[in-house]
């Protein structure tokens, strides 16, 4: 008999691709062989987002694609599509099962049963997708899925750690609460147990996530938080580097500033959501602060770390926005100090509060609003690269590249900076480096080795997925 052999496809953030993990996980538990490629799998899984309509839309395109490329292939619809809308994707011709967040363990024997499953039905032409779904707004969390700290995205030179799930914030445009439940962390001791293990394997630099990473802990037993946790990660032997992915400002604890300026491990580099510089934007999104609060955080942060790269989320053309709220958002961006900038046009989601709300935004003027911000964002960031020009910063080797022809190194520097060095002999992924930056080309540095290197001796074989 020839082994069944699956497929995933991950839509989305860091979270969603730690579930890919804990989805091939559970798959390769139950006799399916991992595919490279769609187009000999038996089965392929599209691990989803539905942030945004255009998030939507991707995973519709990709079921069209697998279907007319390889018909013989069951699709299965999982994670945040599935959950929000489990009748609405169960209803596209391309789609054999769908399979929402509380189910996920399930998905290999529903896999196996779809696989399986008899063509002489009744009418063979019908279509007719499965269904395991469960409705997660209200259930406590003790009674949601668990978060697994130990499903690693191994094809990264910076592996990660999903520490915390859910949310329980209010924000009128977000569909996330709904479709992953109220918030819950990974045990401290698992934490330990998973980031342990990754040192041990060699990475030198590990992420921790999250959906609301900043409410971490908080209904644990005992409870804990987010610093007391980077602290003791930050303890660990054998840790080259530890970052954070990213935190709410209005969950966001000032001492993460204090550690990253006491100690070199944290890396220099914060990303805290905006959404909006109008506070009377941020009043209709509900948002419990305002550009001033979120000014002084930067502030503290840049005080603190003065070379921190610091990001942000910011929607544009939310409900009620008007060109001088507009306005208001993108020189605050400035103003502030924030060194890039995530551009969203805002998507109406069925189901949340800003669906409701009066005078939505003319498409073509959040088009145009966009591509202003989106100007914004360029200038900043090549302002933040320029300040890198003539330091030597420290980072870690990703993996080579031909980019701009001549064989070459990526690499990430610890405070969020891309570098491209030249390709030198004994260099591998993963091995920290000291590189001093020599130019600019376009969005990424360029940069030579300084001192001796590499820094550190865990350098490993890399898939070439440079992250």
């Amino acid at each position: 008999m020839s082994p069944k052999r699956y497929h995933v496809m991950t839509f989305g953030c860091r979270v969603n691709q730690s579930d890919t993990t804990a989805i091939m996980n559970d798959l390769e538990s139950h006799a399916f062989e991992r595919s490279s490629t769609h187009l000999d799998a038996d089965v392929v899984i599209l691990n989803t987002c539905t942030v945004t309509h255009r998030s939507d839309a991707d995973v519709r395109k990709a079921a069209q694609r697998i279907r007319r490329e390889n018909p013989e292939a069951k699709v299965v619809v999982a994670g945040c599509f599935a959950q929000r809308a489990p009748e609405q994707v169960a209803a596209l011709p391309t789609v054999d099962a769908v399979v929402g967040h509380a189910h996920r363990s399930q998905l290999p024997i529903i896999a196996d049963e779809i696989l399986t499953s008899t063509s002489n039905e009744e009418d063979a032409t019908a279509h007719s997708a499965r269904i395991a779904h469960t409705t997660l707004e209200g259930v406590p969390p003790e009674s949601l899925p668990a978060v697994n700290p130990h499903a690693f995205v191994f094809e990264r030179t910076r592996p990660f750690v999903k520490i915390q799930d859910g949310c329980d914030a209010p924000c009128t445009y977000c569909v996330i609460p709904s479709v992953r439940g109220a918030a819950r962390s990974a045990p401290v001791g698992e934490v330990m147990t998973a980031v342990s293990s990754l040192i041990e394997q060699g990475h030198f630099e590990v992420v921790v996530a999250g959906v609301h990473l900043g409410t971490y802990g908080a209904r644990l037993d005992p409870p804990s938080d987010l610093v007391s946790l980077v602290k003791q990660i930050l303890a660990l032997d054998g840790l080259g580097r530890l970052r954070l992915s990213c935190i709410e400002p209005m969950a966001f604890p000032l001492a993460l500033a204090d550690l990253a300026a006491e100690n070199a491990k944290l890396a220099p580099h914060f990303h805290l959501p905006l959404q909006s510089g109008s506070d009377r934007i941020l009043k209709r999104m509900v948002r419990p602060y305002r550009a001033r609060d979120y000014g002084r955080i930067v502030s503290y942060i840049r005080e603190r770390v003065p070379s921190a790269c610091i990001g942000t989320d910011i929607i544009v053309g939310f409900p009620g926005e008007t060109e001088e709220d507009f306005r208001a958002t993108a020189a605050f961006a400035e103003s502030v100090g924030l060194d890039y900038i995530h551009v969203f046009s805002y998507s109406p989601r069925e189901g949340t509060a800003a669906m409701r709300l009066p005078a939505h935004v003319d498409p073509r003027i959040v088009k145009e609003r966009s591509r202003r911000l989106h100007a914004v964002a360029e200038a900043r960031w090549a302002a933040f690269l320029d300040r890198q020009l003539d330091r030597t910063l420290p980072a870690v080797t990703l993996a080579p590249s031909s980019k701009n022809g001549a064989p070459s190194m990526l690499a990430l520097a610890d405070n969020y900076a891309p570098i491209e060095t030249e390709l030198s002999a004994g260099l591998m992924p993963n091995q920290s480096v000291a590189l001093r930056i020599t130019e600019r080309r376009g969005t990424i540095l360029a940069g030579v080795l300084a001192g001796g290197y590499p820094l550190n001796s865990r350098a490993r074989p890399s898939s070439g997925v440079a992250r």
